[in-house]
């Protein structure tokens, strides 16, 4: 049971990774006219000057979606480290969720 528990956190973080990754963060800085084709760390950089994440934060976060995407044999030590660092850091993705929430529809309601 606590395996499935498990299971579905390192499924809905790994989404949420590669949703921000993938759509958000490019999408969001494409409406604010910045130029999106280019590394995904510069987009990250991007994102921390204008004040919605910290670039090495979210870089262990990453890190750490990868460890549990990829699950090797005698690691479970580190494994464990890297859920209890995804638990740890839930409210601030939560924030960073919300920043970029209030940021889209703020530019929505000044294109209406």
């Amino acid at each position: 049971m606590e395996n499935d528990k498990f299971d579905v956190l390192a499924f809905r973080f790994a989404k949420l990774q590669d949703l921000f990754g993938e759509k958000i963060f490019r999408n969001l800085l494409d409406l604010m006219g910045y130029n999106t084709q280019k590394p995904f760390i510069e987009i990250l950089a991007e994102l921390e000057r204008e004040g919605l994440l910290d670039i090495n934060k979210w870089v262990a976060l990453r890190n750490a979606r990868n460890t549990i995407s990829h699950e090797y044999p005698y690691q479970e030590e580190k494994l464990i480290e890297a859920i209890n660092f995804i638990i740890k850091n839930s409210d601030y993705l939560i924030d960073v969720t919300n920043k970029l929430k209030r940021l889209f529809d703020e530019i929505i309601s000044k294109r209406s």
